[in-house]
């Protein structure tokens, strides 16, 4: 693999202008299933599969065609892993 892609979302307050191999990226409004998951984040993939295989079915939702994304609530290096708190942003039409 030559090159990894990652998006990464922060807050800017001011205008930014992309530089280099980085771009600026706005998330669209649109509707999402929102979960709260507290717990290590290396059970992020369970949680995921929970979700799709369970959650959404249950109640009826459709995924759209749109990444998810995660917001994370408390920084890792500041609190056990099992108190982690992080939003999960799913796209459903």
């Amino acid at each position: 693999m030559d090159k990894l892609r990652t998006d990464i979302c922060l807050v800017i307050k001011k205008e930014t202008k992309p530089q280099g191999d980085i771009g600026v990226k706005q998330i669209k409004s649109s509707k999402f299933a929102l979960f709260l998951y507290q717990g290590a984040y290396s059970n992020l993939a369970a949680v995921y599969n929970e979700i799709y295989a369970n959650l959404l079915p249950e109640n009826g939702l459709q995924l759209r065609d749109y990444h998810c994304f995660e917001k994370y609530l408390n920084h890792p290096d500041k609190i056990e892993p099992e108190k982690l708190k992080t939003e999960i942003y799913v796209p459903v039409e």
